[in-house]
């Protein structure tokens, strides 16, 4: 090992140190994460020096590329790795410097190693409980003297209702005649104005575009001015609203990971429905569909909310009124409850108005996918598309105030 990788301190310029030793080994973050047995978050929170990753993650990753950290108390005497990780991580499991959290004293204490926790695992700690993709988060109780009692560790979560059966998440089925309040149509006409120009950069003319996870199609309602589009969603309720919205557009059932059409487009876009890409075996499939239907010459857009190396807890709210008296708005919340997985929590509060002034509240919780630049860019080469991410400059009406990345696949004419 070269000396610039001798010496780093903890949190100073880790995940350049990562990041540069990664590189000269000539491997992906995927390709890290698999050999560090984590999941590829981790790694690209590490390479952006975001230091809320597990102890023991930190080193598996470390160790995967010839690296080891040196603890020190905070008297300054320093413990020199040439022992083994896992004595160090007993020091901490008997409250030398630091603690271990419950969860992963639980493991300890089975004389299981850390690296063998994973949350749905925690038994007494709390366990995630999935069922679809309706969620109630709450904390693990136990009985004491009678009483229930919350203690901390990992939230447990418990589904509230039976699964929804439809494949698609229950808030769209539920609310989809709301949703051109909740997200109107003219909020999207500088936002398309972009997504056109950046469909017009393939390397031949485009006019006919298809459309992956077109929800109720309020930006199709800018870019049929333009392109003849076809639009794919898995959620009929939706689609039919869309039908409404977009009577010029062709509209097909079908779900984006593994449609084939048996027909090529000029363009394939895929806007916030990549959000519901939560695995990498997901984004790969999606991006193998768009190949699949990209004519050569052309291209592929995807813009998800947001990337790894820019995820920020955070809130926003939206929706409008209805000439007629209804009206809908609401409030979302997105965090990310394990750091080590490929997706976040979005959480949703409803306030809807019924044009007689009844009024009905609801909430939805589902999973969001959350991937690093790179494997975006790495699905999307995999799947034979000359790959490049483009930064957009945020808007000043933009509701969170962050920019948003746009990856690009150019489909080779040959």
């Amino acid at each position: 090992m070269t000396d610039r990788f001798s010496n780093c301190d903890l949190g100073d310029g880790m995940g350049l140190l990562l990041r540069a030793r990664r590189r000269d080994l000539g491997i992906s973050q995927r390709e890290l994460a698999t050999r560090a047995e984590v999941g590829p978050a981790t790694v690209g929170r590490l390479e952006t020096d975001r230091l809320d990753v597990r102890l023991d993650l930190v080193l598996a990753v470390l160790a995967a590329v010839g690296l080891r950290i040196r603890p020190e108390h905070h008297d300054g005497r320093r413990f020199t790795l040439s022992e083994d990780d896992a004595e160090v991580l007993d020091r901490l499991d008997t409250g030398g410097w630091n603690r271990l959290p419950a969860h992963l004293a639980h493991v300890r204490r089975q004389g299981l190693p850390l690296s063998s926790f994973r949350r749905r695992e925690a038994l007494g700690n709390g366990r995630i409980l999935e069922r679809d993709d309706h969620w109630v988060y709450r904390r693990v109780t136990t009985e004491a003297n009678g009483e229930r009692l919350c203690h901390p560790g990992p939230v447990e979560a418990a589904a509230s209702e039976q699964p929804d059966r439809s494949g698609g998440h229950a808030m769209y089925r539920d609310l989809a005649p709301w949703w051109p309040l909740l997200s109107p149509p003219d909020d999207d006409e500088a936002e398309s104005a972009y997504i056109a120009t950046a469909l017009c950069s393939a390397g031949i003319t485009v006019r006919n575009v298809l459309h992956l996870g077109s929800a109720v199609g309020r930006t199709a309602a800018h870019l049929d001015r333009h392109f003849t589009m076809t639009l794919v969603d898995r959620c009929p309720e939706m689609l039919a609203v869309s039908r409404t919205l977009n009577p010029g557009c062709h509209h097909i059932e079908g779900d984006m990971r593994t449609l084939r059409l048996g027909e090529r487009f000029d363009a394939v876009l895929v806007l916030d429905a990549a959000d519901h890409l939560v695995t990498e075996a997901d984004l790969r499939a999606t991006a193998a569909t768009a190949f699949a239907h990209c004519r050569p010459g052309g291209i592929a857009v995807f813009r998800p909310r947001q990337l790894l190396e820019d995820f920020t807890t955070r809130s926003v709210g939206g929706g409008s009124d209805a000439a007629d008296g209804r009206s809908a708005h609401y409030h979302s919340w997105t965090w990310d409850p394990d750091l080590s997985d490929t997706w976040v929590l979005r959480s949703y509060a409803f306030v809807l108005r019924h044009a007689d002034g009844t009024l009905e509240l609801s909430q939805y919780t589902h999973r969001a996918g959350l991937f690093g630049r790179d494997v975006w860019l790495d699905a999307l080469t995999e799947a034979g598309f000359e790959a490049s991410a483009l930064e957009e400059e945020p808007a000043d009406d933009a509701e969170d105030g962050t920019a948003r990345t746009m990856v690009l696949g150019h489909r080779p004419r040959s």
